[in-house]
Formats: structure tokens, C-alpha cells, sequence
């Protein structure tokens, strides 16, 4: 098995500036054999058992080169506590897996249909974007490329931005209201960029853990 301890990140300025934790992306967990194992898992209300994780990449034509997050536990039930059936996820252009804050193994990607401005800023707050392999990170550039190719959703992300940014610049912390007295949640104005001024894993549209 590949070795379970990723090298310590020194402080991150932006993590300072934010709060928001970096995580420490796994990487070289290509298969069962090169697996990134835990020994001790939750197996139901009271059983514990061993589970491991690796990224699997498809050879098939068509899709060739996209990925999966799979997961496989052992069952502590039966004699030897062999291996169950694995678990996937579904393919993707890129998949990575991540350890949390709290140590724990979680996944995340990029999608097909392109790369949305909060996914690409999220990314870029934990520090994934930034321990990206480097033919990783040319998949990424490109798709990137491809969605800003559409800037309408990358000019209103960037408005809103703007506008939060102003807004916690004079008022601190006050919730954003328009002058009505209503919050931008219920106008409409800056929804999306409201919602996703919490930590990453209260974010949509990802499969980050809440």
C-alpha cells in the first residue's frame, strides 16, 4: 500500500485571511493495490472494519482518461473479513480525493459540462488547485478556458462578488439588504454569491460534505 501520511502543509496565508482550512489532496491511490487505507471504520451501529479508497481512471473508448472515486470495505461479519464490492461514483473529467480537516477521506471533480465560478474558487480557497498534478492541472486550465469561453455567469459572479465585498468593507458583518429592507435572498439580487459565504461544504452544487 502506498503510504497514508501526506506531508504537513506550512500556514497559508489565504487560509489565514479566510478561515477557511486547506485540505491535503491524495495523490498516486490509482487502484486497490496502491489504495489509501483506514484500519478502523464504522461498519453499521457497533461493528468496525477496514476501508480503503483510490481513484479510478476509465481506458474505454469514448471516455477515455475520466475518473471515479471508489470505496471498498471489509465485511468484519464473515470469516477473514474479506473485501466487499466496491462503491463508485460516476465518471468525470477529473476526480480527486482530499483529507478534511477532521482527517476524513472526501471527493471531489470537475464536470463535463464546464467549470462553474464558485467550483473554480472553492478549489482555489482549499488549496486543491495549487497541489494539483501537473497534467491535472492542464486538464483543468483547458476546461477552464472552454467556460470563461461563456462570460455571462463569470461577469454577474464577479458583480456579486463586488458587491458583497463592498458591502462587508462598510457594514462588517450585516446581512446585505436591499432597500426594502429585504435580503438579497429573497430579491434575488446576489443569491448565488451569498449562499456560498459559508465554509466550503455548505456550498451547492458540489459533493462536498456538509
Amino acid at each position: 500500500m502506498v503510504d497514508n501520511q501526506p506531508q504537513q502543509q506550512g500556514p497559508d496565508r489565504v487560509a489565514a485571511v479566510t478561515g477557511i482550512t486547506r485540505v491535503q489532496l491524495l495523490v498516486g491511490h490509482v487502484d486497490a493495490d496502491t489504495a489509501y487505507v483506514v484500519d478502523d471504520y464504522p461498519y453499521g451501529s457497533a461493528l468496525r472494519c477496514r476501508i480503503r479508497y483510490w481513484i479510478d481512471t476509465d481506458t474505454r473508448r469514448g471516455h477515455a482518461g475520466w475518473q471515479r472515486f471508489v470505496s471498498q470495505t471489509t465485511n468484519p461479519r464473515r470469516a477473514g473479513q474479506p473485501w466487499n464490492h466496491p462503491k463508485q461514483s460516476t465518471y468525470a473529467p477529473r476526480t480527486w480525493m482530499y483529507l478534511d480537516e477532521a482527517g476524513h477521506v472526501q471527493h471531489t471533480g470537475i464536470s463535463g459540462y464546464g467549470i462553474e465560478p464558485h467550483i473554480d474558487a472553492r478549489l482555489r480557497l482549499v488549496g486543491i488547485y495549487d497541489q494539483l498534478p501537473d497534467p491535472d492541472r492542464k486538464v483543468y486550465n483547458e476546461l477552464l478556458a472552454l467556460s470563461r469561453a461563456f462570460p455571462d455567469r463569470w461577469d454577474r459572479w464577479e458583480d456579486n462578488l463586488a458587491f458583497i465585498t463592498d458591502h462587508l468593507r462598510q457594514h462588517a458583518n450585516t446581512h446585505p439588504r436591499s432597500a426594502t429592507g429585504s435580503s438579497p435572498a429573497t430579491t434575488g439580487r446576489c443569491t448565488s454569491a451569498t449562499r456560498r459565504t459559508g465554509s466550503p461544504s455548505q456550498w451547492p452544487g458540489s459533493t462536498w460534505p456538509a
